[in-house]
């Protein structure tokens, strides 16, 4: 769980880990140089499967995301950000997805929650999950997976494409050819409000400039020519 100046949120994100109905878990939090209260809020959970890493500058989600497997023991991870929230089967469920197939990595479904600037949600709508080669290409496969540790450690995220990351994440992955499965099943909720890691990136003026790395890398490394926009066919 990266954590950059999400004291608003955090700790609704924490406990929906704390409270999942599967309790053999860590929690790896890493402060990315946040500014706030984020830290502080984080380090009042008193759980020993709670660990916190602080950075003292910003790096970004994908090195954050890279140095929190490097400290993982676990065999499968999780993606859970600071700012969204796990439904309470999510992790029970994942777990026997992978116990049942062969996968790799799996996606399931979500809950996009707009909020407003009283946080409070006005308008929430179910994604349902995708994968294969062609919805990666296009940026259609969700943000929020669960994967095999060796997954990672053959295709760490790439911090160079900066808030694209999970952008490329899924085409390394699916290009490289790991095997995933999909779950029809609404078990996160994926929150947007201002301020929040999705609205920055919309701000940051660096959307294009990230999805020109992307197309940059998988046209060098995996022989694809751009021909779109955001997707890259």
């Amino acid at each position: 769980m990266p954590a950059y100046n999400a004291e608003r949120t955090i700790a609704g994100a924490i406990n929906s880990i704390v409270t999942q109905t599967y309790g053999n878990w860590e929690l790896i939090i890493v402060i990315d140089g946040a500014t706030d209260g984020t830290e502080k809020i984080a380090r009042l959970f008193r759980d020993g499967r709670i660990r916190i890493y602080s950075y003292i500058e910003n790096k970004g989600v994908a090195e954050a995301r890279n140095f929190g497997n490097k400290k993982a023991i676990g065999r499968i991870a999780i993606v859970q950000d600071a700012d969204d929230f796990s439904l309470p089967t999510r992790l029970e469920k994942i777990v026997e997805i992978f116990a049942k197939s062969k996968a790799e990595v799996v996606v399931h479904g979500a809950f996009v929650n707009a909020w407003n600037n009283q946080y409070q949600c006005i308008e929430r709508r179910y994604i349902p999950p995708l994968s294969g080669k062609r919805n990666a290409l296009e940026n259609r496969i969700n943000g929020y997976p669960a994967y095999k540790r060796e997954v990672w450690l053959k295709r760490p995220f790439r911090k160079e494409t900066r808030y694209a990351y999970d952008y490329m994440m899924h085409l390394d992955w699916t290009l490289s050819g790991f095997k995933y499965a999909t779950l029809n099943e609404g078990l996160y909720d994926y929150i947007r409000y201002q301020g929040s890691a999705s609205d920055r990136f919309e701000k940051s003026g660096q959307r294009a400039e990230a999805f020109a790395k992307v197309k940059e890398i998988i046209s060098k490394e995996y022989g694809i020519r751009n021909n779109g926009d955001d997707g890259v066919v």
